[in-house]
């Protein structure tokens, strides 16, 4: 097991197999939002409990006043960035005292790439599984496969993919411009008029007809300053882009 960044002391563990293609690492942009993660809590707490409609991304559980919020990382690889996610939005005190969300919700995130990420990912999970259920238990993953494409009417009916999603993450996802509108038809389908996307990309590699597409598909988008980044990230080579729909 290969080691991250550091939670509360502790080594955020990641699985890693170059074999299996780019996907089996972790690579800078990753790392890059990891921090944001760490270092942002509040925000991811914004993202994921804004008014949204019961149809659209909250369950209630059993009658017992809890809600459930659904996120989704596209292509994630190794399955890191999830597991960063979970520890920090975990209902467990931080060391400031400060509770970063409700212990009447729950989170289900589902981490999703391609069939042969998928153990990679399981491990990444069971890795940090001691530490999750210590700092998070009100987390849970899924894990399951989904591949980007322009249409989905050959999807699996038993998928355990939800219709929609409150916050969607990913990064290096639009390296190629041939990603780009599979990606943007996947987020069209997850989004509600609520959900809010975080996207990271090398700018080096991705090209502005992604964001001009995306503005076509009536999405809008904003980068976030250089100066929320962890200090190694600045400049113009890594973005980190919240995504939100242009009617929202």
């Amino acid at each position: 097991m290969e080691e991250g960044t550091r939670f509360h002391d502790r080594p955020i563990r990641f699985a890693e197999d170059w074999s299996i293609g780019i996907g089996g690492g972790l690579w800078s942009t990753g790392s890059a939002m990891g921090k944001y993660f760490l270092e942002h809590p509040i925000e991811l707490r914004r993202h994921l409990t804004s008014d949204t409609d019961a149809s659209l991304g909250i369950r209630k559980d059993g009658g017992k006043g809890h809600n459930t919020k659904f996120a989704l990382e596209l292509g994630s690889g190794n399955g890191y960035l999830s597991v960063v996610l979970a520890l920090v939005l975990g209902t467990q005190k931080k060391s400031d005292g400060v509770e970063y969300f409700p212990k009447s919700t729950n989170v289900e995130v589902a981490v999703t790439d391609t069939a042969e990420h998928l153990p990679l990912i399981r491990a990444t999970i069971e890795s940090n599984l001691e530490h999750l259920q210590q700092v998070s238990p009100n987390i849970s993953f899924v894990v399951t496969e989904h591949v980007w494409v322009d249409t989905f009417s050959s999807e699996p009916k038993d998928s355990p993919l939800r219709d929609r999603y409150d916050f969607i993450f990913g990064t290096d996802v639009a390296y190629r411009d041939k990603l780009h509108d599979p990606l943007i038809s996947s987020l069209k389908r997850f989004f509600h008029q609520r959900t809010v996307c975080l996207i990271g990309v090398t700018m080096l590699d991705t090209s502005t007809q992604f964001f001009s597409k995306l503005s076509e598909a009536g999405f809008r988008y904003e980068r976030i300053s250089d100066n929320l980044l962890d200090d190694k990230f600045e400049g113009d080579i890594f973005g980190l882009f919240i995504i939100t729909r242009e009617d929202n």
